[in-house]
């Protein structure tokens, strides 16, 4: 009986762990989505309060 691992464990022969497989392309845009929404209401936020402190 040998200590070599088991397939099933999935490391490839090489001995190096398997790299996990890339997400779908929507979920790529829904991430691209929420940081772009995300920006853009910070920039908003900063105008904003900026509008409130300097002009009046």
């Amino acid at each position: 009986m040998t200590n070599a691992p088991d397939e099933s464990e999935g490391q490839p022969d090489d001995g190096r762990p398997e790299e996990e497989p890339l997400p779908p392309l929507h979920e790529k845009l829904i991430w691209a989505l929420v940081w772009g929404m995300g920006i853009i209401g910070a920039i908003i936020l900063v105008v904003w309060t900026w509008m409130l402190l300097f002009l009046n």
